[in-house]
């Protein structure tokens, strides 16, 4: 995909604002979450920030550099490939230990499961940056997901209120990718979205903005 043609830069040409996307792919929602603050250069007075989660599985983890990473999966296969590819990255967690964690911890009101944890404590860092851009509008919500189910489970919703400020109460809370028809979409075997997809999913948001915002 080339610069101009996500989006992101569809979107900020439709409404006239300037534009950084500060996503990488593969990234986890922890790591989704904290990408402001680790990335953004530009010290903007009123921004518009949209956060877009991906599916759970993605899980985080610190590098023997210190730095905040992303696992593309938990099982065995998918562990044992990145250990190979990513050789810079190493665990600091032992795999048995990590696997448990993420499949079987409980929060306090032992009904929530360690990944709905991680996706609640990624939305409530969302909203701290208000406390750093106190005039900003946050947007957030999911648009990737691994079966097209939502990512915001009743326990999660519990906890973190969802209002007009989740761009996918339009959409039947569903991930955005639903929009998008086989055309729209990479290959059948990959549900990212192509040129077409990306036009979508930029139209899609400014419909939403239309309608809440502008």
């Amino acid at each position: 995909m080339q610069n101009g043609e996500r989006w992101p830069e569809l979107l900020a040409e439709k409404i006239n604002l300037p534009v950084e996307n500060l996503s990488r792919g593969g990234a986890s929602n922890t790591e989704i979450a904290y990408q402001l603050f680790n990335e953004l250069e530009t010290p903007y007075n009123c921004p518009l920030i949209i956060f877009a989660f991906t599916h759970s599985l993605r899980v985080p983890f610190f590098g023997n550099d210190g730095k905040l990473f992303s696992l593309y999966g938990i099982d065995d296969d998918m562990m044992a490939y990145q250990e190979t590819v990513q050789r810079t990255h190493r665990l600091n967690l032992g795999r048995k230990y990590f696997q448990s964690f993420v499949l079987d911890v409980q929060h306090n009101n032992k009904t929530m499961s360690g990944l709905e944890f991680l996706t609640l404590e990624s939305l409530n860092t969302i909203k701290k940056y208000k406390n750093f851009f106190p005039k900003c509008e946050i947007l957030w919500g999911q648009i990737h997901s691994n079966d097209f189910t939502t990512l915001f489970t009743k326990n999660i919703q519990q906890y973190f209120a969802v209002d007009q400020n989740c761009f996918n109460i339009d959409n039947q809370m569903l991930p955005l990718e639903t929009i998008l028809q086989e055309n729209h979409r990479i290959s059948n075997n990959d549900n990212h979205p192509n040129i077409k997809g990306m036009e979508v999913l930029a139209d899609y948001f400014f419909t939403f903005l239309d309608k809440y915002y502008l």
